[in-house]
């Protein structure tokens, strides 16, 4: 039996509903996916099931789904492979060139704060 799993779709807060496929193909057809999240934008899983995460570039809409459905599979699978495709995509700079300066971000000392400094305006 072919079922189709949505986790996530769309930025919502708890509680609210996710957003059905047809919306996320036509995110995929208009905004760049964001290259960060390439090595899990498909990934394979056990029992015949793919799953599908990532984000966008220039809009927030989260989505994680996970199907066994072959329409689905093949549908989503079609609308990412396209987006990497575009300029939009095509342009960010590698995952793996992105990862060195995340994690010199992550690790930067915090600025110290004296109690007798002036608030930055």
């Amino acid at each position: 039996m072919s079922w189709t799993e949505i986790r996530a779709n769309g930025s919502k807060m708890l509680c609210e509903r996710p957003d059905d496929i047809d919306t996320l193909l036509r995110l995929l057809a208009q905004h760049p996916l964001h290259r960060t999240f390439e090595r899990t934008f498909i990934q394979t899983l056990t029992g015949g099931v793919t799953r599908f995460q990532g984000n966008f570039l220039t809009i927030s809409h989260v989505f994680d789904i996970r199907s066994n459905d072959p329409e689905v599979v093949k549908c989503l699978t079609d609308a990412i492979l396209a987006n990497r495709r575009t300029r939009g995509f095509r342009s960010q700079p590698s995952a793996s060139r992105q990862m060195p300066a995340i994690r010199q971000w992550h690790a930067r000392k915090p600025k110290q704060v004296n109690e007798d400094d002036e608030p930055d305006p």
